[in-house]
């Protein structure tokens, strides 16, 4: 038997990730840019500098995991497509 979805639960799961994904790397722009900024107004200050560069990893870190994030919502719009396709080939065998 066929597993069953709801394809409009998983549709608004998908654009609720999209938008946590947008959200997300709008936020960490901001924080790359701030720790841009503090270098900058301080002349290079080798402490500025230093939470600048861990600030810019963790925001790299932060990108893997959105990239994850967005293989999960590509895996979730294949099931919604397959089970969309299952249900119209099943209403066609009617």
């Amino acid at each position: 038997m066929a597993q069953v979805i709801d394809t409009d639960a998983y549709t608004a799961v998908i654009e609720y990730i999209g938008s946590f994904i947008s959200d997300v790397s709008e936020d960490a722009e901001m924080m790359s840019k701030a720790a841009e900024d503090c270098v900058d107004n301080t002349d290079g200050d080798e402490a500025a500098a230093a939470a600048s560069a861990r600030v810019n990893g963790c925001v790299s870190k932060v990108g893997q995991q959105l990239e994850i994030l967005s293989d999960v919502q590509a895996a979730m719009q294949r099931q919604v497509e397959a089970a969309k396709e299952a249900a119209r080939k099943a209403q066609r065998e009617q």
